[in-house]
């Protein structure tokens, strides 16, 4: 799908593709090749032209030790807006 990600008054979004030429590609699993587990909650079981709003706790997102590469500490809830354009 199409996303947005950010933490609450974080200076910028952690990741996103809404300018990007095309949508984001996911199973929604978790593991490899999956996606964290506030994914697989919010998600599952929406249909294709949603747009779903996430506020996914730390426990469902990167745990306690966050990811600090992202700029995402393990206390943050993360906040994502995702436009689902396809499912297979």
């Amino acid at each position: 799908g199409v996303h947005l990600g950010e933490v609450y008054a974080g200076k910028s979004p952690f990741d996103q593709n809404f300018d990007g030429a095309s949508p984001l590609g996911v199973q929604l699993k978790t593991g490899p090749g999956g996606v964290i587990a506030g994914w697989v909650k919010g998600l599952v079981g929406q249909h294709v032209g949603s747009e779903v709003v996430l506020a996914i706790p730390p426990n469902d997102g990167y745990g306690k030790k966050g990811s600090p590469q992202a700029g995402i500490k393990g206390t943050d809830t993360l906040y994502f807006v995702v436009d689902i354009v396809g499912a297979a």
